[in-house]
């Protein structure tokens, strides 16, 4: 294996490596990620693809591709969205450049060198029980394969450490090409040949592809991120320190690169940082869409809340809150949840439901605000369904009889009463989480077809009669769609591109234009609104 990878590192030809079932994604997958360095080598520069399909020799063996491609010494201009400074004195901005490729290129080759010296001390056997003999650093006891893992985790650690690095200290201090995108807000047309890049499987992370696509193609974040704006909000208060947000900054800036468009990338930094924020996503099992959204919207928000310090909590008191209107106590509400939580993501995606409880003695009515992420809407049991039918189901009011009876305020008891929902405040991305998951000890999906309009969804019907609000009208741009049963589905992403009207389907690490026609179907689990100005 040794010659062959060096023969491979020389002649630029691609080389097959066989491994151990169980070994040869986790070790080849990180691999790759220890011979992408910096975002230079995943643009032009340097080419590497780990390319694996199973031999089922009794489930102990696959075949995996290696391709690799070295970095050339020099590059004659600097990385997209990245444009000069001409406050850095008299050297030459392509002397910087040069200078600070070459240095690149160096460490990279480092880091190819030693890849092949690891590579060439694993003995490899088709025999699973041989394999776990390995040893030199990888292998030392009969829990080889537990010691690779724990190898490989410290070693990605490594890698992340060393990539921020180098992107904060060589782009932001020395180099002439500070990290701010080139276009400004409204010059569209300099990312109409972007967002067309393909996110790689890292093994049962569709759901993740999927969601990341939806969010690619939301137009404010996105522009949020290729425009470094968020950079001054960063909260260094924050429990991750801004490396969550910026790791999905990063992957932005690759996936709006138009120098990558109809390529893939790996949005494995990203996926380290989150399940760093929350642990539930470690490893590679199937996730669910819907619920990795709300986690990465929590963890963007809290990396750049305004709010530096919360205040001391002050205990409500409920009875004088009754007696306002509920325009007020709306805003009371309102501020009281901005004084806590306070960011760009707020600014996009959230807005405020009223629930209102209904006395069936006195018929008192109490009203209560929550701020909302997303809503998820039931689906009524009957064959021709349309997403307005959910929210008149989401909306409809429900008996509390039981124990779910609730206090009245002016009974001073227990009371049945009835609970309904409206909103109060229409937030600019609207989503939708269409509840097609059901039940808890035995899980089942309900695959009916739910139509929902591309564009002029009016919602005003579903206002609070104290909302300011005129217009409720949203236009669909993104759907995170999922195929198969409860226990083996795969999800994908149906994306409007913001700056050329093109829907596309992304399938992982695989982008194509589809028709309108095409975007509703059965499959449709989260969909993302914008509000129509």
């Amino acid at each position: 294996m040794q010659n062959e990878l060096n023969s491979s590192l020389q002649s630029h030809v691609n080389t097959t490596f066989q491994l151990p079932y169980s070994l040869g994604n986790i070790l080849l997958n990180r691999v790759a990620e220890s011979l992408v360095m910096d975002d230079l080598s995943k643009r032009s520069d340097f080419k590497l693809s780990v390319q694996g399909s199973t031999v089922r020799n009794y489930g102990t063996s696959s075949k995996y591709m290696l391709s690799v491609n070295r970095l050339p010494k020099h590059t004659d201009s600097p990385p997209p969205y990245y444009k000069p400074n001409t406050n850095l004195g008299s050297k030459s901005s392509s002397s910087l450049w040069n200078s600070s490729t070459s240095s690149l290129a160096g460490s990279t080759n480092d880091r190819l060198n030693n890849v092949s010296t690891r590579l060439s001390k694993l003995e490899l056997n088709e025999n699973p029980e041989s394999n776990k003999k390995l040893c030199n650093g990888y292998y030392t006891d009969s829990c080889s394969f537990e010691n690779l893992q724990s190898e490989v985790q410290r070693d990605s650690s490594e890698i992340d450490k060393s990539i921020n690095s180098r992107i904060s200290t060589r782009w932001s201090n020395s180099s002439p090409f500070r990290a701010t995108a080139s276009p400004p807000v409204n010059s569209h047309l300099s990312y109409h040949r972007g967002g067309l890049v393909g996110l790689n499987n890292l093994g049962n992370t569709c759901f993740m592809n999927s969601i990341l696509q939806c969010l690619s193609n939301t137009a404010p974040l996105t522009e949020y991120c290729l425009e470094d704006r968020y950079l001054k909000d960063i909260n260094k208060s924050s429990s991750m320190n801004g490396m969550l947000f910026r790791s999905y900054a990063d992957l932005m800036k690759e996936i709006w690169d138009p120098d990558m468009a109809n390529s893939s990338t790996s949005p494995s930094r990203f996926k380290s940082q989150i399940q760093r924020f929350a642990p539930r996503f470690m490893g590679y099992s199937q996730q669910d869409s819907q619920e990795f959204l709300r986690y990465v919207l929590e963890g963007l928000h809290m990396e750049v809340n305004r709010v530096q310090k919360s205040p001391i909590p002050i205990k409500p008191d409920y009875e004088a809150e009754d007696r306002l209107s509920d325009n007020e106590k709306a805003n009371l509400y309102w501020r009281r949840y901005l004084s806590m939580d306070n960011s760009e993501i707020v600014d996009l995606f959230v807005g405020q439901l009223m629930s209102t409880l209904e006395c069936a003695d006195c018929s008192f009515k109490s009203t209560t605000f929550d701020p909302f992420w997303d809503l998820s809407l039931p689906i009524p049991k009957k064959p021709n369904v349309s997403i307005l039918d959910c929210l008149n189901l989401f909306t409809s009011k429900e008996e509390l009889d039981g124990n779910e009876r609730a206090i009245c305020s002016r009974c001073k008891t227990r009371r049945r009463c009835t609970k309904s929902f409206s909103i109060q405040k229409f937030p600019q991305i609207l989503v939708l989480h269409l509840k097609r998951f059901s039940g808890e000890r035995f899980r089942s999906k309900m695959s009916v077809m739910v139509d929902y309009p591309l564009r002029n969804l009016d919602l005003i019907e579903f206002a609070t009669s104290s909302c300011t609000q005129k217009s409720a009208q949203y236009k669909l741009y993104a759907v995170s769609n999922h195929s198969g049963s409860v226990y083996t589905g795969h999800y994908t992403a149906s994306c409007l591109n913001p700056y050329t009207g093109d829907w596309h389907c992304f399938n992982d690490s695989h982008v194509y234009r589809i028709s309108e026609n095409s975007v509703i179907s059965t499959e449709g689990y989260v969909l993302f609104y914008t509000l129509q100005q």
